[in-house]
């Protein structure tokens, strides 16, 4: 006779075997984090913000996303924050199976382990984003955290909100839900 285990205890245990499990989707996480400002030159701390990359889709932009870490090394950008979308995703709107090269979860995951800018010196805090949820919601799976645990210069801050406090200057970043990202006729 097998032990039967509180919910609780099941998500635990399924937590310890690596798998993630949740009664409920992301919700606005509230984290706080505080970038290293120990370089910060005068008054001035320099970081850039981008989001919604949705790598895995055909009308990525990868070329610019690299020129946009090109520019940042050159400002002496250390910190990236970015406010979700990582990736494509999945089943967000009807036809998105059509523009989506790299197909399902492990397939996002890798390209953008493999992929995603990483310039020496720089690194990247990042928000889930409805795209990135969309594997959550099918499977459970957070596909930015799991991205994040594996690049070293990629850290997962939260889903859909996370504060940034530089010299006790609060920095949102946020992502909306439910918009589109492009014109469809």
């Amino acid at each position: 006779m097998t032990e039967k285990l509180t919910n609780k205890e099941l998500l635990e245990e399924l937590s310890k075997r690596g798998y993630f499990a949740s009664k409920v989707p992301p919700q606005v996480s509230g984290t706080t984090f505080e970038p290293d400002i120990t370089k910060l030159t005068g008054n001035k701390y320099r970081f850039a913000v981008i989001s919604c990359t949705h790598l895995g889709s055909r009308f990525q932009q990868l070329s610019h996303l690299y020129t946009f870490y090109s520019v940042c090394k050159k400002r002496g950008v250390e910190v990236v924050m970015h406010c979700g979308d990582l990736v494509a995703g999945v089943g967000i709107y009807r036809g998105q199976e059509y523009e989506v090269f790299a197909h399902g979860a492990d397939a996002q995951r890798d390209y953008v382990i493999e992929n995603y800018p990483k310039i020496k010196g720089i690194s990247t805090k990042v928000i889930l984003g409805n795209h990135d949820e969309s594997f959550y919601k099918t499977a459970g799976y957070n596909i930015v955290k799991e991205v994040c645990s594996v690049r070293e210069d990629m850290e997962y801050v939260g889903d859909y909100y996370a504060t940034a406090v530089v010299d006790g200057i609060k920095i949102a970043l946020m992502h909306g839900s439910g918009g589109v990202a492009l014109t469809l006729a």
